[in-house]
């Protein structure tokens, strides 16, 4: 089961986009609270230097899993001309053993895109991000010249560097509620209260207060049932020593009664809700293991049969194209099929490489299973490049490892993200917690269909009809989408009502 892990590029987006324009040099210090309890901190500094203007994020968290402490960290660096055309931007991501480093080089037709991890390069070149879109020191000017100008609405488009599916455009849409006060440093301040919308996250309700420059003092973001500040601070306070919060145990969903031997559960029929008359539950995804019915606007029937039927296939218009049969198959950072330590591994199924698709992907959904020998909470996000090295992981690196081995197989692979029913984990028992697994595209033609295969199952156990499938993705570099936002507006707020089960 997993973190989170969304919440850092979150943050990132939500929390440290300036209305100020900065001069020479403009450092802040902010600390971060989760669930109102310090977390970790961020320095954010914008700077005029000879080779252009300069944007540099560095985040630092700490967050409990049970007992275990994680300590996730990213740093964002952006370089831009004066006139605001984009020169390069860089990122380090560091949420398992080994740090994830990319960098982007703008070139007039195309984005060239640097991707390192233990000892590993890559470079491609891909499209240039669509639409018109501002680097950060632009973005900030531009706003603060709206601002000026007395607009109670403004609204920016940046590119986020998204840690599962790189670099894309979000919209931000800020809009003036009210002046008011905050506290900052232990004073009462003058504030003007903002609302603030972003496209990428729909869900998410999130307030700014600045100053009259536009320059954040605290910025609030409810992550579904989980609150998020930023707040103002100085280098010494930021830093300082901290108890990071549990963000793991807070997540799992008690359904209303238990469900007896869930691994041999064969069909699964459960309602899922949100508690708000104003709540409206996203769509899940419709696979020929998952059915999904609507109930009303903020609850949805899920039916999950494991295997699914002989006959069941992707709904009319569903089944992947050309052009996604081959995404499917592509290396990408997160799981980077064309990595020599997974190309290794492939070596290792010389046993039944001549058997068909569909029973090499059991067998290496089996083999990644016995692989990963320590099955733990430590890391916070592992590349498969990085897993199949370290072997170690919980159920996100089960995932992407097998993935990136299926594709190295030439079998189309995906992760899918939701819900997974356990008897007992991190000292609670019988609950729901948010898990991730591997989807293999087994079969040809208009007879292809996905289908679910969990590496952290046993040998017995390819699946079962408590997974729940919230969302699915590639992982692509180019811009995807990150599976693990559909999460986000249902931590510590999802219902999930136990219809019935046929074991």
């Amino acid at each position: 089961m997993n973190l989170p892990r969304w919440i850092v590029p979150i943050l990132l987006v939500l929390g440290l986009t300036s209305l100020a324009a900065a001069g020479p040099r403009d450092e802040r210090w902010y600390v971060m609270l989760l669930q109102d309890q310090r977390a970790g901190y961020v320095q954010a500094i914008q700077e005029e230097t000879p080779a252009g203007i300069r944007s540099f994020t560095d985040m630092r968290l700490k967050i409990k899993r049970g007992a275990l402490t994680l300590n996730l960290s990213i740093t964002s660096e952006w370089l831009e001309t004066p006139e605001g055309e984009a020169i390069s931007a860089s990122s380090v991501a560091v949420l398992g053993a080994a740090p994830v480093k990319r960098s982007y080089r703008f070139l007039p037709d195309s984005l060239e895109v640097t991707t390192e991890q233990g000892g590993q390069k890559t470079v491609v070149t891909q499209p240039r991000p669509a639409g018109k879109w501002l680097p950060p020191a632009a973005a900030a000017r531009e706003a603060k010249a709206r601002l000026d100008a007395g607009d109670k609405t403004i609204t920016t488009r940046t590119l986020e560097d998204d840690l599962m599916t790189g670099l894309s455009p979000v919209e931000s849409t800020r809009t003036v509620l009210e002046k008011t006060t905050v506290e900052v440093f232990g004073k009462t301040v003058p504030a003007v209260k903002w609302k603030i919308k972003v496209d990428r996250y729909a869900d998410l309700d999130a307030v700014d207060f600045v100053d009259d420059d536009g320059t954040p003092l605290r910025s609030e973001i409810n992550l579904g049932g989980m609150k998020i500040v930023q707040l103002a601070a100085d280098k010494a306070l930021a830093m300082s020593d901290l108890n990071p919060p549990e963000l793991l145990v807070s997540t799992l969903v008690k359904p209303d009664k238990p469900i007896k031997n869930p691994r041999r559960l064969r069909e699964g029929r459960f309602v899922l809700a949100l508690p708000g008359a104003d709540d409206r539950l996203a769509d899940f995804p419709t696979t020929p293991a998952q059915k999904v019915e609507r109930v009303d606007a903020r609850t949805l029937r899920v039916t999950i049969s494991s295997p699914p039927a002989q006959d069941a296939a992707a709904p009319p218009g569903t089944s992947p194209t050309a052009s996604e049969r081959a995404e499917a198959l592509e290396s990408s950072a997160m799981i980077g099929c064309d990595d020599p330590a997974v190309k290794a591994l492939l070596r290792e199924g010389t046993a039944f490489a001549k058997q068909p698709p569909a029973k090499r992907a059991e067998q290496w959904r089996r083999f990644v299973h016995h692989f990963i020998k320590e099955k733990d909470l430590s890391v916070g996000l592992a590349t498969a490049s990085e897993t199949a090295r370290t072997r170690t992981g919980d159920c996100t690196e089960h995932a992407v490892l097998l993935a990136a081995i299926l594709r190295a197989d030439r079998i189309p692979a995906r992760v899918a993200s939701g819900l997974i029913y356990a008897d007992a984990f991190a000292g609670a028992t019988e609950i729901f917690g948010y898990h991730m697994w591997t989807q293999a595209l087994l079969g040809d033609g208009d007879a292809a269909r996905w289908t679910d295969v969990d590496a952290t199952l046993d040998d017995q156990t390819p699946f079962d009809a408590t997974h729940i499938a919230l969302a699915v993705s590639n992982l692509a570099d180019a811009g995807g989408e990150n599976p693990m936002l559909a999460l986000v507006p249902l931590l510590g707020r999802l219902t999930i009502k136990i219809e019935g089960t046929t074991p």
